[in-house]
């Protein structure tokens, strides 16, 4: 049986995300949290991810990534904050390179507040048609249904939302039951924010 983030893996195209809009910080002080390094980092522009990798046991693993509205701030960030002492330490901020683009992809997608990770869907379900479902609680970015090899359905997705309330609220009403017409039609899905999901089963992106 996959992990979450083999299934979150799976959903994400490698050739939507764009590395040179992601930052990639090492030699942080272990103190440092996922919102301290953000404020380290957002005089340089909007900021749409950014977490410090962590062990099982919850602790800094030393390094993180912080991915920038667009390329231009990025390169910025990098120019500036490459050497620079943050929190008592000298750090290191890079473009990630070959063997971090999938941490870095992952922890774009999986941290964003506004993905949504759907399970136990209807075989016969697919992306517009998802779309199309969860369109009633907000502005959709995204909606894409895992399939097999085979082109069966994975029974599992991603949806992301535009706006954060808007996830929120198709979270609730899955959990609350209140959507009425025709829910079969989906199935009994489970929804949860993706990265909560990654949390709850304890995995860790390397």
């Amino acid at each position: 049986m996959q992990s979450v983030i083999e299934d979150v893996e799976q959903l994400t195209d490698p050739t939507e995300y764009d590395q040179t809009k992601n930052v990639y910080v090492k030699y942080l002080n272990k103190t440092i949290t996922d919102d301290m390094l953000k404020a380290a980092f957002e005089n340089f522009g909007s900021i749409t991810s950014c977490v410090v990798q962590k062990n099982e046991d919850g602790t800094s693993r030393g390094f993180g990534f912080i991915a920038f509205e667009t390329s231009e701030q990025a390169q910025n960030a990098i120019r500036i904050m490459n050497g620079a002492f943050v929190m008592g330490g000298k750090i290191k901020a890079c473009q990630a390179q070959k063997k971090e683009n999938r941490a870095a992809m992952l922890n774009a997608v999986m941290n964003r507040e506004t993905t949504l990770y759907v399970k136990y869907l209807h075989e016969d379900v697919h992306d517009e048609e998802l779309r199309k479902f969860f369109s009633r609680f907000g502005e959709i970015v995204e909606a894409r249904v895992a399939m097999s090899q085979d082109g069966s359905s994975k029974r599992l997705a991603l949806i992301t939302f535009k706006a954060y309330a808007d996830a929120r609220k198709a979270v609730n009403a899955s959990v609350d039951g209140i959507i009425a017409d025709n829910p079969s039609r989906i199935g009994d899905y489970s929804t949860t924010i993706a990265h909560t999901a990654v949390e709850e089963e304890g995995a860790v992106v390397h």
